[in-house]
């Protein structure tokens, strides 16, 4: 399961400290070198002013117009590498309304089961922390359409309170992350894996243990427009959809533009399925898992 560290130290590192150990310890794509950075992520979490230092300058940022952070309204980013970066997380409690709860919800994902393409350590940096429940998977096992079986076990309920480090496993671990009682912030080691536009985020109903939609993620999003252009394209689209279907890399992107090809012009569709291996021809006869649910997802 997801691995977890309560980590008693009062060693304090600074930012740079901090990311000169990564430089020299990170080795991308290999978990046991992350997992071993839990302890220098435990002690830049005493680190009491960074957080605060990067917030100052976002704020400068936006005085002087020149805000030029991309990520989540949520998130701040402390720094990068061609191998992982850093960010700050906020935590807020679900405010009272209908409305305000919905938005709440989406921003954070809060109460949505989701796993990931990524491995990533996070330590509870301020305030009591969210809870999350944790489930296990092989993501390898799934082929990625709705309402497949997904095969995941609940391991428990845990709290990401200040100190304590924990390491999410991608293609194993899945949470569902609940609105903590009072305002929390958390900070994410993240690996830049260069697989990311190659391999689905899922969301899940792990109540009836069913995959149910995409997480935004580049493949989710990628078979999204591919799907919207057999709504509304014209014969340039045909042709780009055909070459799609034959010469893509990944087989849920050619299996995804011949579905897309059955709207627009279906004897383009079985022409491109007879070209087509039986596994592009398998997927494309199921409903292959697109978007970003979470987008749209209100709460349950």
């Amino acid at each position: 399961m997801a691995l977890i560290w309560d980590i008693e130290t009062d060693k304090s590192m600074e930012v740079d400290e901090f990311f000169a150990h990564l430089e020299d310890n990170i080795v991308l794509g290999d978990i046991d070198s992350l997992a071993a950075c839990a302890e220098p992520l435990r002690a830049l979490a005493n680190n009491r002013t960074f957080v605060l230092d990067a917030y100052h300058k976002e704020l400068k940022e936006f005085w002087a117009g020149s805000r030029v952070n991309a990520h989540l309204a949520q998130s701040i980013q402390i720094g990068r590498s061609k191998q992982f970066y850093v960010r700050v997380n906020i935590w807020l409690p679900i405010a009272k309304g209908v409305r305000t709860e919905a938005f709440q919800k989406r921003l954070y994902s809060y109460d949505l089961p989701h796993d990931h393409n990524f491995s990533f350590l996070t330590v509870g940096y301020f305030g009591g922390g969210y809870t999350t429940d944790i489930y296990e998977y092989d993501h390898g096992q799934c082929i990625g359409f709705v309402d497949e079986v997904a095969n995941c076990s609940f391991l428990g309920r845990y709290q990401l309170h200040p100190g304590r480090v924990m390491l999410y496993r991608q293609g194993k671990d899945i949470h569902v992350q609940y609105s903590p009682e009072e305002v929390s912030v958390s900070v994410n080691l993240m690996g830049r894996d260069l697989d990311l536009g190659w391999d689905q985020q899922y969301i899940l109903d792990v109540k009836n243990d069913r995959l149910i939609g995409g997480a935004g993620d580049l493949v989710s999003n990628r078979l999204y427009v591919i799907e919207a252009a057999g709504y509304f394209g014209d014969e340039e689209t045909i042709g780009l959809l055909h070459d799609l279907a034959i010469g893509y890399t990944c087989d849920k992107t050619k299996a995804r533009a011949i579905q897309s090809l059955d709207t627009l012009s279906p004897a383009e569709g079985e022409r491109a399925r007879e070209k087509a291996s039986a596994r592009v021809r398998e997927l494309a006869d199921l409903p292959i898992i697109t978007g970003n649910y979470a987008r749209s997802y209100s709460g349950a």
